[in-house]
């Protein structure tokens, strides 16, 4: 199964939404990542496997996973989250201030679609493509691009 990121950049932040099937599962933000060095990047484009992760606190989560060692992680905002924390964040809408418990629920629902496919056995890819930072493709033709009758272009 693959589901599609279309995702901009806006300066220190991305917002995306991911699709299935043409249908949209849930919008997304991203940070960028500040590593050792200073370096801000964020998930570089590609094709990432999707897989489960225990965190004692947290309970069952998810992450993308790049060269079967590095991962990404996707998951709701936290009180205290600063733009130095990487990953894919689900969220309702887009918007300046993000809402904490929104955020909860988007990506519980999210988790809840995901974990129910890998139950049937069924492995998740995740692609993720970026399109242009100063205009906003609105999500009707980005769903076309995502719309096949299979999981693939």
């Amino acid at each position: 199964m693959r589901l599609y990121l279309f995702r901009r950049l806006i300066d220190e932040c991305g917002q995306g939404t991911i699709y299935w099937k043409g249908e949209q599962i849930v919008k997304t933000v991203e940070f960028a990542q500040v590593d050792n060095h200073g370096q801000v990047s964020f998930i570089p484009e590609g094709l990432y496997p999707l897989r489960r992760k225990h965190i004692p606190k947290q309970g069952w989560n998810i992450e993308l996973v790049q060269d079967g060692q590095y991962t990404y992680p996707i998951r709701s905002f936290d009180r205290g989250m600063t733009v130095q924390f990487g990953g894919i964040h689900p969220v309702f809408f887009h918007q300046e201030a993000i809402q904490v418990k929104a955020s909860r629920i988007a990506y519980q629902n999210f988790k809840q679609f995901i974990f129910e496919q890998m139950n049937q056995g069924i492995p998740i890819d995740l692609s993720i493509i970026t399109y242009g930072t100063n205009r906003r493709m609105d999500d009707q033709s980005s769903g076309t691009l995502a719309a096949t009758g299979t999981d693939q272009w």
